[in-house]
């Protein structure tokens, strides 16, 4: 909700693109890291099995 705050952490990526850089490949590994394929599998077939009424599964 701090507009000011996002303001300045835009300005200051368009001012250092390295930064911007720097940041965007440490997203990137992080989500590689966090949200991988086997993982993501592993949770929606979990979320489903959640979301099923016991009735309804085979």
């Amino acid at each position: 909700g701090d507009l000011a705050r996002l303001a300045d952490a835009v300005a200051a990526r368009l001012a250092d693109p390295g930064l911007a850089r720097r940041e965007g490949e440490r997203g990137r590994r992080r989500v590689e890291l966090s949200f991988d394929r086997g993982r993501m599998t592993d949770q929606v077939a979990a979320l489903v099995d959640k979301l099923t009424p016991p009735e309804r599964r085979p």
